[in-house]
């Protein structure tokens, strides 16, 4: 009897302990009403990213953007809004971003008003300028197209850039709270780190937010459930094809019905059907990127505590003490360096000034062929500007990899601010050989991105001679300064400006003739003066004598052939080109002989 009293005894703890036990996991698996709302608000959004990467995919990824039926439309603009996708897709990511971001910060705020926490997610001024910027350079691809030249990689590149930059802005998990030195290791962690980190953060969010619509909220059930009904699924479907197969066999009415059912079938999987499929496969690892960005900065950013940037300062502080291993130069190094280049610049500027005053006089003499005076202009133009890119990589290096106490020396401190002026002399330089240039040849689109180029460098270097007088974060003022530039630029009519500038000079007489590459390059058929500078060729002979491939492509391919035309119809025959954006707007009737253009005459009414 004792042992069997010290048996139950015994078991009494153990019974215990194991419902204990029971009780504590029950109450793990268990979603609080929060944590259920929060993973309501992470499955809708993963299922709108699969709709936005979709679109991305389809109008931005293959048909870059170009919405037929919005030109045919006959809206207002270079373009006519042909290229209305990118700045939709801006739209609805900046929306997106901001809503998720609102509606969880609204989410965690339930739960932690007691604890008087701040917003998790609050708006700052930097996250608003990033955004304003993402959706002004959508704009611009939206109202003129992607602009020609190199540009045009440009702007795709620097689009996806501040999309990415805009998502850690808003997120506020950049390393210094804002944009300053760590300014490439936060877009390596936007690009990489993040994104790629968090790739199938979309598949969890879905997973865990069908918790939202389980009993209770248990995990536990919902996976058995799912596991239960893929097990009885599978058989039962393998059960019916195998019975349909062998009923098909034993009875020709039964068959006639399978065939017409599979036919029926059949009828969805049309070319549209293969086109679409294509299309979302395509776009599942899009989607998954995006919403690994977006979510995992959000997250990351959650992980760190309402305002709390504890985790941000020490990773900054990380990437300091770190970089700080690597200053093992000694200043003389440096001095070296600024030293020798800044005598040798001085030998330069010597020469180059008393060049440069000598050309400009023989540039006013008439007998001076516009090549020799040319020659001065743009010889060596480009090699200048890397000069100015060598001087920043010289000071940025030597701030990097320099000891500190010698770098900051009274002595390295004054060659420092000897070295940087002539930085600015350097671009002004080169935009008096520049302005030479476009004077006595034109606008063409590189030489205006060559301009502005220029201009940005300038003020890079009155930025950094500037900082060596006063303590100032060039680096946050310059980004933001190249960013707002680089909207103005691709905001502003670039095609539209070089072919009004270029048909001005050739109706003064400055130019003998036009460059019909240059201008159908800048879209000619598109601008607005494209009727009256078509009647100004005709009637100055501006066509005689030019090729069908070069008036061809001044018209952007729209060279049509009229009325009897030889079987070798390149080389002779009747062509004309409908101006403007109508027929009612008059033609331009071309005839070639040989190959070359012997007649031209504009027909029809011009509008005014």
């Amino acid at each position: 009897m004792k042992d069997e009293e010290l048996q139950e005894g015994t078991r009494l703890p153990q019974k215990l302990e194991r419902e204990t036990d029971t009780r504590e996991a029950e109450q793990e698996i268990i979603i609080t009403p929060q944590e259920r709302r929060q993973r309501l608000l992470w499955l809708i959004f993963a299922v709108l990213s699969y709709f936005l990467a979709y679109f991305y995919v389809k109008h931005l990824l293959f048909t870059r953007g170009q919405w037929r039926n919005w030109q045919e439309g006959g809206l207002v603009g270079a373009q006519s809004l042909a290229w209305g996708g990118w700045f939709l897709f801006a739209v609805f990511f900046v929306a997106g971003m901001e809503a998720f971001a609102a509606l969880l910060s609204g989410s965690a705020a339930r739960g932690q008003r007691q604890k008087g926490r701040e917003v998790l997610f609050p708006h700052s001024g930097e996250s608003v300028f990033w955004a304003v910027c993402y959706l002004a350079q959508g704009a611009a691809i939206c109202l003129y197209g992607v602009h020609v030249g190199s540009l045009a990689v440009w702007q795709i590149i620097l689009w996806h850039m501040t999309a990415v930059y805009y998502v850690l802005a808003r997120s506020g998990i950049l390393l210094e709270g804002r944009t300053g030195n760590l300014l490439l290791f936060d877009l390596a962690a936007g690009f990489f780190s993040v994104p790629w980190g968090n790739f199938l953060l979309r598949i969890r969010s879905l997973w865990n937010g069908a918790a939202f619509f389980r009993a209770e909220g248990h995990k536990g059930k919902g996976r058995r459930f799912a596991l239960a009904a893929l097990g009885s699924v599978i058989p039962a479907v393998l059960l019916c094809l195998i019975a349909w197969w062998q009923l098909s066999a034993a009875d020709t009415h039964f068959a006639a019905l399978s065939e017409q059912l599979f036919r029926w079938i059949n009828s969805f999987f049309t070319v549209d059907f293969w086109e679409w499929f294509l299309y979302f496969i395509l776009s599942l690892p899009v989607g998954a990127w995006l919403f690994g960005l977006v979510g995992g900065a959000l997250r990351k950013k959650a992980e760190t505590g309402n305002g709390d940037t504890e985790t941000t300062e020490m990773t900054a502080q990380g990437i300091s003490s770190r970089m700080a291993l690597w200053k093992k130069l000694p200043g003389l190094t440096g001095a070296l360096a600024m030293g020798s280049l800044s005598l040798i610049y001085l030998l330069f500027f010597g020469l180059q000034i008393a060049e440069f005053l000598a050309a400009a006089g023989n540039m006013m003499h008439p007998s001076l062929s516009a090549p020799s005076a040319s020659e001065f202009a743009v010889n060596g133009f480009w090699e200048l500007c890397r000069i100015l890119l060598l001087n920043f990589a010289v000071l940025g290096m030597g701030r990097a990899f320099s000891v500190k106490e010698a770098w900051e020396g009274a002595e390295m401190r004054v060659l420092e601010k000897v070295f940087c002026v002539f930085g600015p002399l350097f671009a002004l330089f080169d935009m008096a050989k520049l302005f030479t240039y476009v004077r006595l040849y034109g606008y063409t689109p590189r030489r205006f991105l060559a301009g502005w180029f220029l201009l940005l460098l300038l003020f890079f270097s009155v930025l950094a001679l500037f900082s060596r007088f006063r303590r100032i974060a060039a680096v946050r003022i310059g980004t933001i300064a190249a960013a707002t530039a680089f909207c103005a630029l691709t905001l502003f009519p670039i095609e539209t400006f070089i072919v009004d500038a270029n048909m001005a000079r050739y109706e003064s007489g400055t130019d003998v003739e036009v460059d019909f590459f240059v201008l159908g390059q800048c879209r000619f058929r598109e601008s607005d003066g494209v009727e009256e500078y078509t009647r100004l060729l005709t009637d100055r002979g501006g066509f005689a004598g030019r090729s069908i491939y070069e008036i061809d492509q001044l018209y952007d391919g729209a060279l049509r052939w009229t009325g009897e035309v030889d079987e070798n119809y390149w080389e002779s025959g009747t062509a004309r080109v409908v101006l403007g954006r109508s027929a009612a707007g008059g033609q331009l009737v071309l005839t070639f002989e040989d190959g070359l253009c012997a007649e031209a005459e504009v027909t029809g009414e011009l509008r005014e």
